[in-house]
């Protein structure tokens, strides 16, 4: 993983949150436009995430396993919180 601050892009439109590549993805973020009139262009400044594929899969991975984890406790309690109706209970 590769962090970097205030790249310059010179994309035509707003530069993509996301890209993944055929080796690398990129997570942009804090990404503005800056107006160059002096030579009639827009470009893009940004923050900038670079991620090997494989790191890219695996820090998914991780996100996935988190939110699984939370809708496994989240049913459970509404599991039991409808036990508890259904006796009649607190």
């Amino acid at each position: 993983m590769k962090e970097f601050k205030n790249v310059r892009g010179t994309q035509p439109t707003r530069p993509l949150e996301v890209e993944v590549g055929p080796t690398h993805a990129y997570v942009r973020s804090n990404i503005r436009p800056v107006e160059a009139p002096s030579i009639g262009i827009t470009f893009w400044i940004y923050d900038e995430v670079q991620y090997t594929l494989a790191e890219y899969i695996q820090l998914q991975q991780e996100k996935i396993e988190e939110i699984q984890n939370f809708t496994d406790k989240y049913l459970l309690d509404l599991e039991h919180r409808l036990t508890q109706l259904e006796l009649g209970g607190a």
